[in-house]
């Protein structure tokens, strides 16, 4: 199959992939190794999903310190985080508070 097939299946599948890391030679010729395109997408979104939970995990302890009345500087400490990600936990307390 040839470069622009690949891409066309890739992109079709939502797949970002550069073809340098998915080319190999077999019997000298060049072919993709589509199933490892498939799979290392499949652990981008693992990666992607799991750093996702862990900063749902994060707010949620962060709002937890929001409703204690705990300062936000304690809060950066503790949580090892910025102003910004406070402030959004703070944004997303009043949320749903209304």
């Amino acid at each position: 199959m040839d470069r622009d097939s690949i891409n066309a299946i890739l992109g079709i599948a939502g797949i970002h992939a550069n073809l340098e890391d998915i080319k190999q030679y077999e019997n000298g010729r060049e072919t993709y190794n589509m199933c490892k395109a498939f799979d290392d997408h499949k652990k981008a979104g693992y990666r992607e999903g799991k750093r996702d939970g862990f900063n749902s995990c994060k707010i949620s302890v962060i709002e937890n310190m929001l409703r204690q009345n705990i300062a936000d500087e304690l809060i950066m400490t503790i949580a090892e985080c910025t102003q910004e990600v406070v402030d959004e936990a703070r944004k997303r307390l009043a949320g749903s508070t209304t």
